[in-house]
């Protein structure tokens, strides 16, 4: 992930609990207040499934980063536990609960991956996510005469 040498915009430790999606939600919705609605729907789920697969299948810390350039939102999670490294290539029965995280990540991301971390081997699951952001209207500067 190219974003490891840069400085990430907003970095926060996570609960190790069930609120910990809830948390990370905040985070996003409060760091991207200049995306359109649509990115931001897209990155919240996508931020949900990644941070609920670290607290159910990892181990603390969780730490949730963001990036912001002007033509994409990069978002990674990073947890302490060894596991296995997230797959793709199942896919859930009809009625299995659970299971579809990154299958959801996979449709809506640009791109994404996963990368081991040196810290006692955790790992780190990102996506790449194009950040149209709002336009704002600006005044004209032509002014009428009343």
């Amino acid at each position: 992930m190219a974003t490891d040498l840069l400085e990430p915009h907003l970095r926060a430790l996570l609960p190790f609990t069930a609120d910990a999606p809830t948390a990370a939600r905040a985070q996003l919705r409060s760091f991207g207040e200049s995306l359109t609605a649509g990115t931001i729907d897209d990155a919240l789920v996508m931020v949900s499934e990644l941070v609920t697969n670290a607290v159910q299948h990892g181990k603390p810390d969780v730490t949730l980063r963001f990036w912001l350039r002007s033509d994409r939102l990069t978002v990674a999670v990073t947890d302490r536990g060894g596991g296995t490294v997230p797959r793709t290539n199942r896919v859930p029965g009809r009625d299995q609960q659970s299971g579809r995280g990154l299958l959801i990540v996979d449709a809506l991301a640009a791109r994404w991956g996963v990368s081991r971390t040196d810290r006692a081997a955790g790992k780190t699951v990102w996506f790449d996510l194009a950040a149209p952001r709002h336009t704002r209207n600006r005044p004209s500067a032509r002014r009428t005469m009343d």
